[in-house]
């Protein structure tokens, strides 16, 4: 298979189906997970609250995946926006500005039979909340915008070894099951790495996601 090398692509909305922003609801606000800090020793009686996490931590970009046939992606790259949840806006409103996100592609479209199992883009959140558009007629997906860097795909299963959020390599695609979930920066980091160095090895017989035909 030849490989495939997602690019940053001009325009917004489905090829052919422009699509129509529409006013957005309130982003309710960047939330960081941190435990709570430990008590010391000194603490304990005497009624001294722990100190609050650093501020800075609001600020950390976090590194997800979500979980889309390619098909889906080539129209995301090409639109530079990404959905999730079936249109919903729920888990779109965890992302940030700033959040990095791979794309893994389970198969070319949904129902196909033939397996794909490669991660096929990867890009930034490149806006601060989601936004709604019209596609068809009762159809109104909530999207975010997305930047897009011209990396190739890969199979995922060389990495999973060096991949922590995969506990069980003999039923390693049950987290891909969630859609869009988040991951540790180190597994983002090494999925990235990978695909930017299939970048550098691809040659120009290539094809490319989402750039205009030659």
């Amino acid at each position: 298979m030849a490989p495939i090398i997602a690019g940053r692509a001009g325009g917004r909305g489905f090829p052919g189906r422009p699509g129509k922003p529409e006013p957005g609801g309130r982003d309710p606000g960047r939330q960081v997970q941190v435990s709570a800090p430990q008590s010391r020793p000194d603490d304990v009686g005497t009624g001294r609250r722990p100190s609050p996490p650093p501020a800075w931590l609001d600020d950390v970009p976090r590194h997800w995946i979500n979980t889309i046939s390619h098909d889906h992606v080539l129209l995301g790259v090409e639109g530079g926006f990404t959905q999730a949840g079936h249109g919903t806006d729920t888990r779109l409103r965890r992302l940030a500005r700033g959040d990095g996100i791979a794309f893994y592609s389970p198969r070319e479209s949904i129902g196909a039979a033939r397996p794909l199992q490669r991660f096929t883009a990867l890009g930034v959140v490149a806006d601060d909340e989601p936004y709604r558009v019209e596609v068809g007629h009762d159809l109104h997906p909530w999207r975010r915008r997305v930047e897009f860097e011209r990396v190739v795909a890969v199979p995922v299963r060389p990495l999973l070894p060096v991949l922590g959020f995969v506990d069980d390599e003999e039923h390693w695609g049950l987290p891909f099951r969630r859609g869009l979930f988040e991951v540790p920066a180190g597994d983002f980091a090494a999925v990235a790495g990978a695909m930017r160095d299939a970048a550098w090895a691809a040659d120009e017989s290539a094809r490319v996601i989402g750039s205009p035909p030659s």
